[in-house]
């Protein structure tokens, strides 16, 4: 019996200037610098370009999250099959397709046939860059790998979306899209070429439903899912209305492009040391502290129409959702027993979109009727977390 916090101590290959973990950091940066542009463009194309409004993005976003909520906890078995590394690789892949459908598209319905393929490809981008990371950090320094992870995950869409913003404000939403997938594009190929494998464990071919199932009923897990699921409400409360109303307040898509850049200072703003100070002071206190930030943020943002206003309001969402993304991450792999991280990633990937999913279908209950609806629920869900949070057990939840 050795418990997940101690079971990567013996491994040389596991630090943080490894090779390994140095590409990844390389190749993450070029995959979201093409992806998460996309993600703050969405809501726009399909109101503007496809003219379905604000619930026709909610009803893209129900098919996408809801296919990766189905099917992404199943993630975890090509990972036990294949590696993180090659699962990593096909994840990519399916985001380039899916982008690339958008350059193609006549209407709404292709994209909706197409979405939840995206979703499962997205569970797979995720799980498995977030195992990889976690298989070759170092134990005790997961807070700052994770937090590394999630700088990269800030600052590169950052450069990404101001020159995907301009080449949309100039050229339209197709040729934004050709080019985006074209990254996402390269970026796979990396991963598959570049990126070293971790060995599969022994056991690679004896995933069984009932091993998900039984680590779904862990309290830790069921917490860290739990808030997982809050704070992406949150999310989907932002990258479904945060560029429409930022338009409507009087900017143009080159505007959205610096909405991008803002979330990459955002979010890497201060990341470095959140992580490392997590690993040193505890990273409930940290995330704690982060959920509150979050839940007022939100509230506040739905309330205003400024345009400056609204950029600024930007800067402290980035950073919480970065924040957000490192440490539940990282807590995660402080519970989970070792060689069963995989399942554990493919868990938070699927509370990651049932929470986008949700907030998706308040978009379409409240079409453009109401948008200030979908804040107040974000905010709502940033106080849950807060009571589960309190809730939370690190020390000794796990052990195998």
């Amino acid at each position: 019996m050795r418990s997940a916090v101690t079971s990567q101590a013996a491994d040389p290959a596991a630090r943080l200037g490894s090779r390994r973990f140095v590409t990844l950091i390389a190749i993450m940066g070029l995959g979201v610098a093409g992806w998460l542009p996309v993600v703050n463009f969405l809501s726009l194309f399909v109101r503007d370009d496809l003219g379905r409004g604000v619930a026709g993005a909610g009803v893209l976003l129900v098919a996408m999250h809801g296919a990766r909520a189905v099917l992404g906890v199943f993630a975890s078995v090509p990972i036990a099959r294949f590696g993180s590394q090659r699962t990593y690789a096909l994840g990519l892949a399916g985001l380039a397709v899916l982008v690339a459908v958008m350059v193609v598209t006549p209407d709404l319905g292709l994209f909706i046939v197409a979405a939840p393929f995206g979703g499962l490809a997205l569970g797979l981008h995720w799980s498995a860059s977030q195992t990889y990371a976690m298989q070759v950090a170092p134990a005790a320094r997961r807070g700052l790998a994770s937090s590394l992870v999630s700088f990269t995950v800030g600052v590169a869409p950052g450069v990404g979306g101001l020159a995907l913003g301009v080449l949309a404000n100039a050229f339209g939403f197709r040729i934004f899209a050709l080019v985006a997938a074209l990254i996402i594009g390269a970026a796979a190929l990396a991963a598959l070429t570049l990126l070293p494998a971790v060995p599969v464990a022994p056991r690679a071919g004896e995933v069984k439903i009932r091993e998900l199932l039984q680590l779904t009923r862990v309290p830790a897990i069921q917490i860290l899912a739990f808030i997982r699921a809050c704070t992406t409400v949150t999310y989907g409360a932002f990258i479904i209305l945060a560029g429409p109303k930022l338009v409507d307040a009087g900017g143009d898509l080159t505007a959205v492009g610096w909405l991008v850049f803002l979330s990459a200072v955002g979010g890497a703003s201060a990341q470095v040391a959140v992580g490392a100070l997590s690993d040193r002071w505890g990273r409930r206190g940290a995330l704690a502290a982060a959920l509150a930030v979050g839940a007022v943020n939100t509230a506040v943002y739905g309330q205003i129409d400024a345009f400056g206003a609204l950029l600024a309001l930007w800067v402290p969402y980035a950073f919480t959702q970065s924040v957000f993304q490192g440490l539940i991450v990282a807590l995660a792999a402080d519970v989970t027993p070792h060689g069963r991280l995989g399942q554990a990633m493919a868990i938070d990937s699927t509370a990651y979109s049932i929470g986008v999913a949700l907030a998706a279908l308040l978009a379409i209950a409240a079409g453009d009727a109401a948008p200030a609806l979908l804040f107040w629920a974000g905010a709502a869900a940033g106080v849950a977390s807060l009571v589960a949070i309190s809730r939370l057990r690190v020390r000794g939840a796990i052990q195998s």
